[in-house]
């Protein structure tokens, strides 16, 4: 997961481990809803650390608010994290389901 540098004039951003209040859109793929799909989460990472603007290729836990997650967090799954706007993008690694 890769959190977007911030601009120079702007605050930077932090997510503390745990942070509840994030938003991941994932690409819909189908036809039927071509609009991406908003699915909140939490996110923690293994250290326990901030993600801090900048940051680059950390691997976090993402639990999701909602079962319908299942169908779009999948394995390659690419994603965009919301913070009021797009701050960071990532790509699903593997999910609970790869463990079964």
């Amino acid at each position: 997961m890769t959190l977007s540098p911030r601009p120079e004039d702007a605050p930077g951003l932090m997510l503390e481990s745990g942070t509840r209040s994030l938003i991941l859109q994932f690409p819909s793929g189908t036809d039927e809803a071509p609009e991406p799909v908003s699915i909140g989460a939490v996110i923690a990472t293994e250290d326990g650390l901030p993600l801090e603007s900048g940051t680059c290729d950390r691997q976090v836990r993402l639990t999701f608010w909602s079962d319908e997650a299942r169908i779009y967090a999948h394995s390659g799954a690419p994603f965009e994290i919301w913070y009021g706007h797009p701050v960071g993008h990532g790509v699903v690694i593997r999910t609970i389901d790869d463990f079964e």
